[in-house]
């Protein structure tokens, strides 16, 4: 997966994002700029795509996520 994205990308795995000051969603997926170095110290506030494996989770995902990833200019859910 980390190789589709080529360098200058990090793919990371059920990690925080900080999508805003109330907010750390956990996404399955998230690929976001920079390598892990960059956020040694800081999650990263944006991500170019996070997917999301819901099984009961999906209604959630579908609404309060969406809303809030949307809300932080996340193009890809």
């Amino acid at each position: 997966m980390r190789v589709a994205f080529g360098r200058g990308f990090d793919v990371r795995c059920q990690l925080p994002l900080a999508i805003d000051d109330h907010s750390e969603p956990e996404p399955d997926l998230a690929v976001v700029t920079g390598s892990p170095r960059d956020y040694r110290d800081a999650h990263p506030r944006t991500a170019l795509l996070i997917v999301e494996v819901a099984d009961s989770s999906l209604d959630f995902d579908r609404t309060r996520k969406l809303a809030g990833y949307a809300r932080n200019g996340i193009p890809e859910y």
